[in-house]
Order: C-alpha cells, then sequence, then structure tokens
C-alpha cells in the first residue's frame, strides 16, 4: 500500500506485484478473482488505484490487465536483462 509509481504525484496507489498462474490453471477465472480481491483490498485501505510493471511480449498478460481497466502508461528498459517493460495503472 502507498507505493507511489516513478513521476507520479499519487501518494496512496497500491503497487500489485504481478499474478501469475500455471498453465493447468487458466481458464478458470482465478486471475480474475485475485486480481479483484487486490482491488477490493486496495479500496478498502483507502487507495486511489493500482499499478505493476509488465513484460510488454507478455501479450497474455497485457490483455488481461487491460481487461481489467488498467492503461499502459511507458515502457522502461531492464538493461541487465535487455527487458523492456510497460508501466500501468488504474484508478478506482
Amino acid at each position: 500500500m502507498d507505493s507511489p509509481y516513478p513521476d507520479n504525484k499519487i501518494k496512496n496507489i497500491a503497487k500489485l506485484e504481478r499474478i501469475y498462474l500455471l498453465k493447468e490453471f487458466y481458464n478458470l477465472k482465478l486471475g480474475l478473482d485475485l486480481f479483484n480481491f487486490n482491488a477490493d483490498l486496495s479500496k478498502q485501505n483507502k487507495q486511489m488505484g493500482m499499478w505493476l510493471f509488465v513484460w510488454k511480449e507478455n501479450k497474455r498478460a497485457v490483455n488481461f490487465y487491460k481487461k481489467m481497466g488498467l492503461l499502459l502508461l511507458d515502457a522502461m528498459i531492464l538493461k541487465s536483462l535487455k527487458l523492456i517493460q510497460t508501466q500501468t495503472i488504474r484508478c478506482f
């Protein structure tokens, strides 16, 4: 809770680290349940929204977070890993 993302003025915002599921649990709506649980918990703790980093090449995850109402904001290059992550945010 209260984990502002870089270069943003919103102070009371929660960071969602990520949601991972094993393939055998895909299509069971568990990701939706976990996301909604975290969104509800954030709201109960008076957070203005949630944010996270997601690897932009992980189309399944990007589509899931978009479907959940998160907006893609920015891209960040992790030089040591040579990966590009996209910053996403959802305000309640």
